[in-house]
């Protein structure tokens, strides 16, 4: 399960509802709504799949399971409220039951855990109200050797997402608890994949983003996502050393984030193109405006100069395209270039980079006045987002799809 929608809608549209079934509320979590008014949802949901899959909550257990833990929503458009419970009910079927805790994956059709789309599944996990299925899954790969190895196998925002968990429920234990972990993590990480620039290196491969304009499965082109990632890790743990009273460690993360910072505006960002873009390790910069340019955003990494670059997202030559937002820039000769149904990154609309998009584009919105996208770009882009997780007239959520046709490339759009 590549992307995120529930985390979008509550911090922007439900805070009342969020109060309402969050962690900390009382009565079993439910003040304001009812839940009985959204089994509907769920009823529907059940009747559309033959189950051949049952991971530890069966579609029996669905909605008991979801009315317990995760915070209700209602809204006056209905496909909004449609999808938001579409998508818990999706995510608690990657849920898996390990004689050492919860884990997820990704596919269905595959039990071991991926870490290509950790960063997201914490990211949801943080809304749920038992703490035991985030916790037990990021001690999964923290803990677990055999996991530690395929950790990095993928480029994550692991320390970034627990530490948002934190600031949800404002319960420091967990993230305390697991600080000297990331903290090795993150050194790990630098003996793997830091340059001498400075500057952290990954195949488009590893970012989960495969046959990229920019990108190689063996060159050690520089990023803007991994180092956003990092970025975004670093400052997650300073806090968390904050929080513990290690100034020591603390003052250490803090100048890694400043450092890393000031590396990918001076290394990064093509002034000529206005957008951040990967640095070819053959030398200069890629000559696409590709999604992962704004991924930066995502971790409020860039200041009010760099912003310009949101005006490719409200462009038809740039990302904007019927059925959402393109992973490349459509006007670039190799756009759509890589053929089709093997997980190309050159333009197709991926929910899992959308929804970092979304999420980096509220993050400029909340932070600061500023001209070059407004409230009503977010809601379209938004409303185009809810209204592609649809197929043959259902709820449906797939890998990546076309950005004209709207088909999912997986056979069933």
């Amino acid at each position: 399960m590549k992307s995120i929608l529930a985390g979008i809608i509550l911090s922007l549209l439900c805070f009342t509802a969020l109060e309402a079934a969050g962690r900390t509320a009382g009565n079993g979590g439910h003040e304001i709504l009812n839940p009985d008014a959204f089994l509907h949802h769920v009823e529907r949901f059940n009747t559309m799949e033959d189950e051949n899959v049952t991971n530890w909550i069966p579609n029996a257990r669905a909605w008991s399971w979801m009315s317990a833990n995760v915070p209700l929503f209602e809204c006056p458009d209905k496909e909004v409220e449609e999808i938001y419970y579409y998508r818990w009910w999706s995510l608690r079927k990657h849920i898996i039951k390990t004689p050492s805790g919860f884990v997820m994956n990704e596919f269905l059709t595959r039990a071991t855990p991926v870490s290509s789309a950790l960063g997201h599944q914490l990211s949801e996990l943080r809304w749920v109200r038992d703490p035991s299925y985030l916790e037990n899954y990021a001690l999964y790969w923290l803990k677990n050797k055999d996991g530690k190895f395929a950790l990095h196998r993928y480029s994550s925002w692991l320390a970034y997402a627990i530490y948002q968990d934190y600031l949800v429920t404002h319960d420091s234990r967990f993230s305390l608890s697991v600080l000297s972990s990331l903290v090795a993590d993150y050194r790990q990480w630098e003996v793997e994949r830091l340059t001498g620039s400075g500057l952290f290196y990954q195949y488009d491969v590893r970012d989960a983003m495969e046959e990229s304009i920019s990108g190689s499965r063996t060159n050690k082109n520089l990023r803007p996502s991994i180092n956003s990632y990092m970025y975004g890790n670093a400052v997650a743990i300073a806090a968390i050393a904050g929080l513990a009273k290690d100034q020591r460690l603390q003052d250490e993360f803090s100048g890694k984030a400043v450092r890393l910072k000031s590396l990918v505006l001076s290394n990064l960002w093509d002034d000529q193109s206005e957008f951040f873009k990967v640095k070819l390790d053959t030398g200069g910069l890629s000559d696409a405006r590709e999604e992962t340019g704004f991924i930066p955003w995502y971790f409020n990494l860039p200041g009010s100069e760099y912003e310009k670059a949101w005006m490719q997202l409200n462009d038809k030559d740039g990302f904007m395209a019927p059925f959402g937002i393109t992973t490349a820039e459509r006007r670039h000769p190799k756009f759509r270039s890589h053929g089709c149904c093997h997980c190309e990154w050159d333009g197709a609309v991926w929910p899992f980079a959308t929804s970092q998009t979304l999420t980096a584009m509220a993050n400029v919105m909340e932070d600061r006045q500023q001209t070059n996208i407004s409230r009503s770009d977010y809601f379209r882009t938004f409303m185009t987002y809810v209204h592609s997780q649809h197929t043959r007239g259902r709820p449906y959520i797939g890998e990546y799809m076309d950005e004209v046709t709207g088909q999912w490339f997986d056979g069933k759009g």
